[in-house]
């Protein structure tokens, strides 16, 4: 393997201090670096008040800046997805009849966000030269994506450690066809080993509404490839 597919200490030098330290935290250093991630996950989806399992296929493409995300939640199929520089929410049912299909500008910097969130997956999609990175105080920094004449930024809390606590960002949130801007977080992680590194595998959702948490989807990652 080429020494330029190694993760190393140099490389990480110029990020904020807290992004070194969740990368030092996470054991990828001297690990070969992700560009292309395929992951199967299981967790469950609140719809309409009502928890239901879904199982989910998701591939990401660091380099271009994508991912897709396919689900199969009760008798219909999801796909969710960030591809050149386009968001799109269709639901199906069976696979067939189109229930839902969601794109536009609110869309699109949903799913920035979404990206942005889910590369703690693979910390050395973080270096990525589309993330600008801005220092907030010692344990928090954020990270902000363009896309077109956009942006979406999200931000990343940490303890001393590195250990990688909550990603929150102000995200659209539809309600009967209107979208206004909300609280979210990515947070309430479990951590584990998972080929050699030590990640965030389990997490919750969430809208942050009048001051309570309102959870819609908790995720488990139960199998990783990279570079494949």
């Amino acid at each position: 393997m080429n020494d330029n597919n190694i993760l190393n200490k140099e490389d990480i030098t110029t990020l904020p201090q807290a992004i070194q330290n969740y990368i030092e935290y996470t054991e990828v250093l001297g690990k070969e670096k992700v560009e292309i991630a395929n992951i199967k996950q299981v967790g469950a989806l609140k719809v309409n008040g009502k928890w239901t399992k879904f199982k989910a296929r998701q591939r990401f493409d660091f380099v271009n800046k994508s991912f897709v995300w396919k689900a199969k939640v009760g008798v219909v199929k999801v796909t969710d997805q960030y591809v050149d520089e386009k968001g799109l929410l269709q639901v199906k049912l069976f696979g067939l009849i189109q229930l839902v299909k969601e794109i536009g500008e609110e869309i699109n910097q949903g799913e920035v966000l979404r990206l942005l969130s889910e590369m703690i997956w693979f910390p050395s999609s973080l270096l990525s030269s589309y993330i600008n990175w801005e220092e907030i105080d010692k344990n928090t920094v954020r990270a902000t994506i363009v896309y077109g004449n956009k942006h979406a930024s999200a931000d990343f809390s940490f303890e001393d450690n590195g250990k990688l606590l909550f990603v929150r960002a102000k995200r659209y949130k539809e309600t009967k066809g209107n979208y206004t801007l909300v609280d979210w977080e990515v947070g309430n992680f479990e951590y584990k080993k998972i080929d050699g590194n030590l990640l965030p595998y389990k997490g919750e959702v969430m809208w942050k509404l009048n001051g309570e948490d309102d959870c819609y989807c908790k995720v488990e990652i139960v199998e990783v490839e990279i570079n494949k």
